[in-house]
């Protein structure tokens, strides 16, 4: 037997050789080894080849792992139906010319390289495949996930091997997360498994070579090699699919192409409105302010609504100062110039303007803050459509009392970044930080219900004021629009920097006073906690004294494992009240079942077993469970959760005793730490998607979303925790809905009755979906899923026509990032 290399380049972490062999025998079998000098092991593939070319004599094709060695020994055995060898051959591989001969043959033997590049896909229908999927910095780390695509046949046993860049035996600790089969979609192919895994390595030694194989020898494996080559495409492709509004660089022209234009301006300007309300703006001047205020006074000149009043409340004690930066305001009326104490605080001084200011709508305008064109326009425009609404429905009070809009941030060289687009009012948002920004307009109507109620407080006057206005059944209004922009920090000198730096961290803490103080006057029991790093709140509810009752319920069929570890999370939760587990068992058919319920139930006396003979459907065995308890409180959980913690069911548990909601989830985790949801929106994909998938379990998330708790459109059932009241008045799961979007619909009947549905992202649980061998979507299921999709539509078409009212029209309409449309 003759071997001669004829050609090599390299890709993708592989090396491709074209090998031209001469066998003794035509129908012989050709096997290959491949090694490195101390005798490691190398994965090494062996395919047929036929050249596009006829100059070349290549027959065959070496795939190898590229791995930072000089020397590469291959083994070539020919066989012809006996164990007796016909021949063998044997050849040395060295790397260090493959970097120019690569280079060579893309520009000489540019159509063979191609050709050699896809033989992999060429042979790949009859033996294992494994792709690299996602790259996820995570600190660090880079999360790399992987899947194996295989023909679906019995007597596999997939096996995993990892290597280092130099090819030596490397210890990852696998992360399985899916294994499903896919059905075959044309006559005649077969079904394929998907089995995706995941591994965990440091960014600094990312290299290395994963080789998947069967220990039955029933399926050829495959390998691949995870390097720079890999992680740079995979890693720009996440970071483009994930991209949110407030990192996007392109956002500058983003907004340059939405905000008004010339002519809208121009429309503006000599527009009427019914109601044509004075605007009180309050502005607290301090010498801190000074590098902003002529910016700031530049953009209220160009405002196309000209009803408004500037209440300077001036605490710089330097008339020549104030006289220089509103020499342009001297002889305009609605400048009202109130001078301050210069050792008065910020908080004061907002106080203080607003109840100078005369206007049927008042906010406060810090320096910082350069409004936009048509803001006020805008303020004025939501307010006349309020008002137009009241009229239709013949109300006496006003629909909206506060309102606030989407803003960004601007540099000293204009360039417009860091975009805060805000979903429409979330109060548990709201409970975390002051997510509405430094502008909001409020009515003199709750302006004076505050004064006459609670009463007014310096301490983090702004959020405490939107605190209290939640207390006096203000109404919040989002208008769709960037409306303001807020000066860059990095823009004045150091010292001034480090002055409003102080003032926000003294705001920030005093928020949590405010916070706690306006929950002890809701007759809310709670204890509220401050994270300084990540800049929000938490609020630790308390079970009420007269604990409530709970039922934690599990659909179940078979599945033990899943279930004993489901069920050990939940035992291992310290939570303050009596609950019973109640197992909603689908007629499983494993005998081992039957004793392990019978184990479970003799040795935990608050577990039970009911039984359910219809076909398997999480709606209809949650609907069942229910009518056979009657705890005041059901959690509901899919067999393949598993708690993160000891405090989950406790918190979930005391955040559903509040009045106003209805049902609470939790964050859910792949089992290598990435999350697979943080709430769903309704709408992406044109069904519901699951908001933050795929992102590391540390990010914080666009708009701190995934960190804090807030309102959301739905949360997924695989954790539920559910008011029984509420769930009563709404009808329960819409059993119609067999395979998806119950919870989603569930949810959306309970905001529709009045209740909050709340992510709480401080639960945290792993959920293991399609993470168990013999999952499988056949043509069947797919047919009901698509009817079921089109019955959510059917029933909520105003989400999938004006978008999930927590996300923004803004965003790309099948995004889970806060990712923009362009």
């Amino acid at each position: 037997m003759n071997v001669r290399l004829e050609s090599m380049c390299h890709g993708d972490g592989k090396i491709y050789l074209q090998m031209a062999i001469e066998r003794m025998s035509a129908g012989s079998l050709l096997l290959l080894d491949a090694r490195l000098k101390d005798g490691s092991a190398v994965p090494a593939h062996l395919f047929p080849f036929v050249p596009q070319s006829s100059e070349s004599k290549a027959n065959f094709v070496v795939v190898l792992p590229h791995f930072e060695v000089r020397e590469i020994d291959l083994n070539f055995t020919e066989f012809n139906g006996t164990n007796e060898p016909l021949g063998q051959s044997r050849l040395t591989v060295e790397t260090s010319a493959l970097r120019w001969k690569t280079r060579f043959n893309a520009l000489v033997r540019n159509e063979l390289t191609l050709q050699m590049f896809s033989i992999e896909r060429e042979y790949s229908i009859d033996r294992m495949n494994v792709f690299f999927t996602d790259a996820v910095d995570d600190g660090e780390e880079i999360v790399v996930k992987a899947l194996i695509d295989m023909p679906h046949i019995e007597g596999v046993d997939v096996m995993v091997r990892f290597m280092d860049e130099t090819g030596q035996e490397l210890d990852l600790p696998v992360y399985p997360l899916i294994d499903e089969v896919v059905p075959a979609q044309r006559l005649g192919d077969e079904d394929r498994l998907h089995i995706g895994f995941s591994v965990r390595v440091n960014r600094t030694h990312k290299d290395f070579c994963v080789s998947v194989y069967d220990e039955n020898d029933v399926l050829p494996g495959s390998f691949g090699v995870f390097s720079d080559e890999t992680y740079e495409p995979l890693h720009e492709n996440y970071v483009a699919a994930t991209i949110d509004a407030g990192r996007d660089e392109r956002y500058d022209d983003w907004y340059h192409y939405h905000c008004a234009t010339l002519a809208e301006l121009a429309h503006q300007r000599i527009a009427r409105f019914p109601f044509e309300p004075t605007i009180s703006l309050v502005m607290p001047f301090f010498p801190r302010d000074y590098p902003y205020i002529s910016s700031c006074l530049e953009a209220l000149s160009r405002q196309t609504y000209r009803s408004f009043e500037l209440v300077v409340m001036d605490a710089c004690g330097n008339e020549n100062m104030f006289a220089s930066f509103f020499k342009e305001w001297e002889t305009d009326t609605r400048l009202v110039h109130v001078i301050l104490e210069e050792k008065t605080e910020s908080p004061v001084a907002s106080l203080t303007g607003i109840m100078q200011s005369k206007g049927e709508w008042c906010a406060i305008l810090e320096p910082r803050v350069m409004l936009a064109p048509e803001a006020l326009y805008e303020f004025v425009r939501a307010i006349n459509e309020a008002e137009k609404e009241t009229e239709n429905k013949k109300e006496t009070t006003q629909t909206i009392t506060a309102i606030y809009s989407h803003h960004d941030h601007v540099s000293e060289q204009a360039m417009y970044s860091k975009a805060c687009i805000k979903p429409e009012f979330s109060l548990d948002l709201l409970y975390s930080y002051n997510y509405l920004g430094p502008l909001v307009v409020y009515s003199r109507e709750i302006i004076d219900k505050i004064a006459k109620g609670p009463g007014y407080s310096t301490e983090s006057f702004s959020y405490d004021m939107a605190l209290k206005a939640v207390e006096c059944q203000g109404k919040f209004k989002r208008i769709e629009g960037v409306l303001y922009h807020v000066a860059d920090l990095t823009a004045p000198v150091e010292a001034n920097s480090m002055t409003y730096a102080e003032q926000e961290e003294f705001a920030f803490r005093e928020g949590r006073k405010a916070l706690a103080q306006h929950l002890r006057r809701q007759g809310v029991s709670a204890v509220v906690l401050s994270e300084a790093e990540q800049q929000r709140y938490r609020v630790k509810y308390q079970l009420p004294e007269k604990h409530p009752t709970l039922s934690v319920v599990i659909p179940n069929k078979d599945q033990m494992a899943l279930l004993d570890s489901c069920i050990a999370s939940i035992l291992q939760n310290e939570i303050d009240v009596s609950y019973e587990i109640v197992i909603v068992d689908n007629m499983s058919v494993l005998p081992e079942t039957n004793a392990y319920y019978q184990g479970l139930v003799s040795c935990q006396p608050n577990v039970r077993i009911i039984s359910y003979e219809g076909e398997f459907s999480i709606s209809s065995m949650a609907n069942y469970a229910f009518e056979n308890t009657t705890s005041e409180y059901l959690l509901l959980l899919h067999n393949d959760t598993e708690f993160i913690g000891k405090d989950g069911m406790n918190d979930l548990l005391a955040y559903a005793t509040r009045a106003d909601v209805g049902i609470v989830g939790a964050k859910l985790l792949f089992s290598d730490d990435t999350v697979q949801h943080a709430g769903l929106a309704v709408g992406p994909r044109g069904a519901t998607g699951n908001l933050g998938w795929n992102l590391p379990r540390s990010a914080q998330g666009y708009m701190k979303r995934l960190m804090c708790p807030s309102n959301v459109s739905a949360v997924s059932s695989a954790c539920q925790l559910i008011k029984r009241s509420a769930f009563e008045v709404v009808g329960g799961y819409n059993e119609k809905f067999k395979l998806a979007y119950y919870d989603a619909d569930l949810c959306l009947k309970l905001k529709k009755a009045g209740y909050r549905v709340v992510f709480d992202a401080d639960v945290e649980l792993y959920h293991h979906e399609r993470a168990t061998r013999g999952h499988s979507i056949t043509h069947k299921d797919r047919v009901r899923l698509e009817r079921e999709r089109a019955y959510l539509h059917y029933l909520w078409p105003h989400y999938f026509i004006e978008g999930d009212p927590y996300l923004s029209s803004f965003f790309d309409s099948d995004s889970l990032y806060g990712q923009l449309a362009f």
